[in-house]
């Protein structure tokens, strides 16, 4: 015998909308990561933290030159106008408002130092920029 579950009509709308929701909150996206002439194209989910997306960087940064990447501890990511405002590890993609195909700056510590190297990306067709005269400390 098999058995059917009836909903009220307003319940049901109401839980295919959250379900919705859940499928877009857990979608993935890609960003991208500029530093200097370099662009890295990232697969990510906005759930992920940004402690993930730079062991993400870690990996994609591995090479002869640089064995084992570029360390999470000395990476720094920025966003908004300016590339301003410093990515904190703990939060999610989604609770920073990354969004799909965004542009995020990473910046290097300077050796043997606390401070950071200042945002340097390069456009296609222009020269080197310099966004920001210098970055601090944290």
């Amino acid at each position: 015998q098999k058995e059917s579950l009836l909903v009220e009509p307003s319940l049901k709308n109401a839980w295919a909308g959250s379900l919705c929701a859940k499928r877009r909150a857990s979608m993935s996206m890609y960003v991208r990561v500029k530093r200097a002439r370099t662009t890295m194209f990232l697969h990510v989910d906005p759930t992920e933290t940004v402690l993930e997306l730079k062991q993400k960087i870690q990996a994609a940064t591995d090479s002869d030159d640089n064995p084992g990447g570029m360390s999470i501890d000395r990476q720094r990511l920025l966003m908004g106008p300016s590339f301003a405002s410093v990515l904190e590890d703990a939060k999610q993609l989604q609770e920073l408002k990354v969004e799909n195909d965004m542009v995020l700056a990473l910046v290097y510590q300077i050796a043997e130092s606390d401070e950071y190297e200042a945002v340097n990306i390069e456009y296609p067709g222009e020269d080197l920029k310099q966004v920001g005269a210098g970055m601090e400390s944290l």
